[in-house]
């Protein structure tokens, strides 16, 4: 899942750049647009070109720097609330982020950049204008020809802010059912530990030796009511690799084989972490050295590779010198490395066929789990006082920072795009409806003088703002039913049409849009006729 969702991220936050960059865009060629008419009178008493550009370059630099003051005084705030989060793992990352002088370097780049891009076009647009048409009152014609771009620009951040709601939406939606689904195992009440007398030169019959002893002492310890050997604990992704060939399958050309996860269990490990055999059996102890060699597969395993009939089929393993190992059971097709990755093939292979050097201890109690740790670490010390134990954790508390903690970092980014997305469409919605409002002072107030009412001012102000939000919804809603079908595949789920959320955020995103035009509107609906027919 985790590919996904990077790769999803940084869309995301190209889309949210795409919004950014068309509110600078709408507003620089909205500022050169009001300045139509004094350019058009600097023009008629000889200014030059360059003395007409000057200014307006002069003034979307200032704009520029004045957004990257701003920008670098969030991104300060930001990296306080970041430096805080920590990865979870055996050894917990902290990520050290800092506004050095490459960003700020880097930040006024890209302002004087924009500012450059975005500011030049309007500037010379205003150079090139018809000097009668510019002078003429209200200047109409000059701020008309422009509307449709800025116009389209809004559509298309309000399209983009609505990709970007859907995916917050969707992966909320993802990590809720992965983290409540079945994962294949129990986590409560469940104790692990590490031990690896292989640090202290134990041969591999001493090994074997050692945790078979040190199994049957922990399923004694008061409270205990199962203990069992792993060579890979779910959620920590330590698994191994098996190669292996399916006898009977056909391999495309040029393959042999293929290669599998896998871990090296006792008989007790399905029991124990509550693992459901759907066919066939676990593992016994008289799977030993000198008996044919078995393995157990799971249902994703089986369904690809073994066909309807898995159990009795047999896998040449590699690591077995191509020896071949017969299918006994197949269990459930649980979370492995991750609870939201997809299913994957998954091989159990007898540790009393393939004893490991390091093996990890699971234990079920009856009661709290870490009211066991103390006996079994003293059943370690009373074996070989020697040999070390580390890694003494409950399988929620394995479950809570493989996971839980994990979608909690990236739902909350993922959120916030969306949330920073959404503000900056409405900023740039609110903007262009002022600066529409603002040009057609004098349309409103000869529509008022001649009998039409406040509320029907309010309306078509609104209903401008409809528009263009109905048209970005409907823009945006293409990509983001591609999206709600991609995410799911990602977790591992079947490509389900969510109706609630297709519908629910669209209207949202519209009735928002309706509000952030609300005080345009309002304001729209205050002009007196009189003092508008004046001033212009």
């Amino acid at each position: 899942m985790t590919p996904y969702v990077v790769g999803l991220f940084g869309v995301l936050v190209m889309i949210l750049l795409a919004i950014a960059c068309g509110n600078v865009a709408n507003l620089l060629l909205s500022r050169g647009a009001a300045r139509t008419r004094e350019a058009a009178v600097r023009l008629a008493v000889g200014a030059g070109r360059w003395r007409l550009v000057r200014p307006l370059m002069a003034e979307s630099m200032l704009i520029g720097l004045a957004g990257a003051a701003v920008g670098l005084g969030i991104a300060a705030l930001a990296v306080r609330i970041l430096s805080t989060i920590e990865v979870p793992g055996d050894v917990p990352i902290v990520f050290a982020f800092r506004v050095d002088t490459r960003v700020v370097l880097f930040t006024m780049i890209v302002a004087v950049g924009s500012a450059i891009a975005f500011g030049l076009v309007p500037a010379l647009t205003a150079t090139r204008m018809d000097l009668v048409s510019g002078l003429r009152p209200g200047a109409a014609g000059a701020w008309r020809r422009g509307a449709i771009g800025r116009t389209t620009l809004v559509v298309v951040q309000v399209a983009g802010s609505l990709v970007l709601l859907v995916a917050a939406a969707q992966l909320s939606r993802g990590f809720s059912a992965a983290l409540l689904g079945d994962h294949g195992f129990r986590v409560d009440h469940r104790l692990t530990m590490r031990v690896d007398p292989s640090l202290l030169g134990y041969t591999p019959a001493q090994r074997e030796q050692f945790h078979q002893a040190l199994v049957n002492r922990a399923a004694q310890v008061p409270g205990v009511r199962s203990a069992a050997l792993t060579s890979a604990l779910p959620m920590i992704g330590d698994f191994g690799l098996v190669s292996l060939a399916p006898e009977g399958f056909e391999f495309p050309a040029g393959q042999h084989d293929i290669t599998s996860f896998s871990a090296v269990v006792d008989p007790g490990y399905f029991s124990t972490l509550d693992v459901g055999i759907v066919q066939g059996r676990g593992f016994l102890e008289t799977d030993g050295a000198d008996t044919p060699l078995v393995a157990i597969v799971n249902e994703t395993f089986a369904r690809r590779y073994l066909g309807e009939n898995p159990i009795g089929k047999r896998l040449r393993l590699s690591t077995a010198g191509n020896r071949a190992a017969e299918v006994v059971g197949v269990t459930v097709s649980g979370k492995y490395a991750s609870v939201f990755a997809p299913p994957m093939d998954f091989v159990y292979l007898p540790f009393t066929q393939n004893p490991g050097a390091r093996m990890t201890l699971i234990v079920e109690t009856a009661g709290d789990p870490a009211a066991v740790a103390g006996p079994l670490r003293q059943a370690v010390r009373e074996l070989d006082v020697n040999v070390p134990v580390f890694g003494v954790r409950t399988m929620e508390d394995i479950f809570e920072q493989r996971s839980v903690r994990v979608a909690n970092i990236l739902l909350g980014l993922v959120v916030a795009v969306g949330v920073i997305g959404l503000c900056l469409a409405l900023v740039g919605l609110y903007a262009l409806i002022a600066f529409h409002v603002n040009r057609r002072t004098r349309e409103i107030g000869i529509r008022m003088a001649v009998g039409a009412a406040r509320v029907d001012v309010v309306k078509m102000v609104l209903t401008q703002a409809a528009a263009m939000g109905g048209i970005g919804v409907l823009i945006g809603l293409a990509p983001s039913f591609l999206i709600g079908r991609v995410l799911p595949a990602a977790f591992g789920e079947p490509q389900a049409f969510d109706p609630i959320g297709f519908s629910a955020i669209p209207i949202a995103l519209l009735l928002t849009a309706l509000l952030a035009a609300g005080i345009p509107a309002r304001r729209a609906a205050t002009i007196d006729p009189q003092q508008a027919l004046r001033a212009e």
